[in-house]
């Protein structure tokens, strides 16, 4: 929440010492300083929240240029994976093309893939922060590059094996 509330300040076109100030303010875990901020009305705007129809909910996991965020459809309450680009994460101009060819690429290759073992992707969308995938969403599920990091030696041959091929299994079609 403490990080949103600094991005609204910075969307709403404050200068960066401005918002540098404010977000030690913000970030001041203090009572006296949480309510005045509460009392004064400062909170992070609808929009910093919002990809598209869905609100986001929380950070589920983020990466170099990237974060997956639990989604919720503000009419329907549809729970969705909402995996982010944010503009902020880049550098420059470059940087922002840059992450928004990952996006349309990351897309391009999920878009006709539907496996049971995977999440499938819905649907690609252009937004003021950044290039976003809304992806079906699982509580359960565990990304595979965790699952082999956590549970590599739990694993037996067969099973590595198994894995391997439903990969290619699923890559091929």
């Amino acid at each position: 929440v403490r990080a949103q509330m600094v991005s609204s300040l910075q969307g709403v076109g404050l200068d960066r010492i401005m918002v540098e100030l404010l977000s030690k303010v913000v970030n001041d875990p203090s009572p006296l300083v949480r309510r005045a901020i509460a009392e004064a009305g400062i909170r992070p705007s609808l929009r910093d929240r919002r990809i598209g129809d869905y609100e986001l909910k929380r950070i589920l996991a983020e990466g170099d240029g990237w974060q997956d965020w639990e989604g919720r459809h503000v009419t329907l309450d549809v729970a969705r994976r909402i995996r982010l680009y944010p503009y902020s994460s880049a550098s420059d101009e470059e940087a922002r093309r840059a992450l928004g060819r990952m996006a349309v690429r990351e897309f391009q290759f999920l878009e006709g893939i539907d496996h049971p073992g995977l999440l499938r992707v819905r649907d690609y969308r252009d937004t003021e922060r950044g290039p976003a995938l809304i992806f079906d969403h699982d509580p359960r599920a565990i990304r595979l590059d965790l699952l082999m990091r956590d549970h590599l030696d739990l694993m037996g041959a067969e099973l590595r094996l198994h894995i391997v091929r439903q990969l290619a299994e699923t890559l091929k079609d």
